[in-house]
């Protein structure tokens, strides 16, 4: 008997003074409003002219579009990266999100056809690229992405 009374007392005491101090919560920080949200964005979606869709009807625009697959690739998963860390404005979560995955299907695109080009030389991978960036799906998805910027105050980021 005087064993368990032992035991318990102990358990007890245990109890009482081994809990872990509370670490406090972290601050809830606000939600940015639209204007502050769209000043950070601008800049990490603003892709360098230069790098925008080459005239396909220019000169050797096959070789341009490969080229130009080539460089967007890490361009988007970077823009993609640094825009999905941007906390979006209350109430703007969906529209933020359309953007975001409308930005995701064009970098896929992208990467889907500069990544099949691979296996082919340098001037018929150029021609896969002129076709595909000429492509219905590529366009729609293109479409739809300046579309949803644009409504939403992203226009510079794609013009």
């Amino acid at each position: 008997m005087k064993r368990i009374a032992a035991v318990l007392g102990a358990l007890l005491l245990g109890a009482c003074g081994s809990a872990a101090p509370k670490t406090p919560a972290a601050p809830v920080l606000p939600k940015p409003d639209k204007a502050t949200y769209v000043a950070a964005a601008i800049p990490i979606c603003s892709i360098p002219l230069a790098l925008r869709l080459p005239d396909m009807s220019a000169p050797h625009a096959n070789v341009l579009a490969y080229y130009y697959l080539r460089d967007l690739v890490p361009l988007l998963t970077s823009e993609l990266t640094k825009l999905e860390a941007l906390t979006p404005p209350a109430g703007d979560e969906a529209t933020i999100a359309t953007i975001v995955a409308a930005l995701q299907r064009e970098r896929d695109d992208v990467q889907s056809v500069y990544q099949g080009t691979q296996e082919y030389t340098q001037s018929q991978a150029a021609a896969i690229a002129e076709e595909a960036l000429g492509g219905t799906r590529y366009r729609a998805d293109h479409t739809a992405l300046v579309e949803a910027a644009t409504a939403y105050g992203l226009g510079a980021c794609y013009p």
